[in-house]
């Protein structure tokens, strides 16, 4: 599994042109934290798994090798979710995700 999780992540990141260190802003971690789960040293703690999943428009199934299909039924939904991690800088990642949850009601 951590094998997997590495190659994703390292492809999500490359492919959405994100630096660790815009990444470790977005879900709420140091840089340091980040450059663990690049190189396999550490796998994130649930929380922050969900805020990655967000921030690189994909889901925790796929980074954990549980699902191999990296195409969301609902991809708008998914780029909504990117844009506000994003975007909301100033948020801690539990209120980035109670915004989200409020989003998703409407």
């Amino acid at each position: 599994m951590r094998e997997v999780f590495v190659e994703r992540l390292e492809k999500l990141l490359k492919d959405s042109n994100i630096s660790q260190r815009d990444l470790a802003q977005d879900i709420g971690v140091t840089e340091s934290a980040v450059s663990k789960y690049l190189s396999g040293d550490r796998i994130p703690s649930g929380d922050i798994l969900l805020n990655l999943a967000t921030a690189l428009n994909t889901t925790s199934d796929y980074l954990l090798g549980l699902s191999e299909e990296d195409e969301k039924a609902d991809k708008s939904f998914l780029e909504l979710k990117g844009i506000l991690a994003r975007n909301t800088k100033d948020l801690t990642p539990e209120q980035k995700n109670k915004l989200i949850q409020m989003i998703v009601k409407y």
